[in-house]
């Protein structure tokens, strides 16, 4: 899992097993207006199914907030806000696939360009994005 804050790689943290229960993101960064931060990762192929949380986080979870200008403390009437968690579920990947192009048999126009001949829909589930490649029409 990786520490984003802006643009920048923060810190990385890799769990030691899938027991792990805590973790402590190291590393200093300067946040200015509107900053984003966000916790990203990789979930390998065999990764089982279940889930996990991510507790809410306050301001007052980072060891160190100080005036970038003079290293000055921030008071602590000054750090204010908090971030709900949220319960992350790893789940398999479906692909679902729906004709919808309305078409019956047809006819064609010899010369005809950019004629629709069959028309469908592909969509992943909730969990994640599918990859798809080398679609194969078998004869009938």
């Amino acid at each position: 899992m990786k520490l984003v804050i802006g643009n920048n790689v923060v810190s990385s943290y890799t769990p030691s097993n899938s027991a792990t229960t805590s973790f402590v993101f190291e590393g200093t960064t300067t946040v200015s207006a509107d900053t984003t931060l966000k916790v990203i990762g990789n979930v390998k192929t065999n990764a089982p199914a279940g889930s996990f949380v991510f507790s809410n986080m306050a301001i007052t979870d980072f060891a160190l907030v100080e005036y970038a200008s003079n290293g000055n403390a921030v008071a602590a009437g000054q750090k204010v806000g908090s971030a709900n968690g949220v319960n992350t579920t790893i789940g398999s990947a479906t692909l679902t696939m729906t004709r919808n192009d309305g078409i019956a048999n047809q006819n064609v126009t010899v010369g005809s360009n950019t004629q629709t001949l069959l028309k469908f829909a592909a969509r992943a589930n909730d969990v994640s994005a599918v990859n798809i490649s080398k679609l194969t029409f078998a004869p009938v």
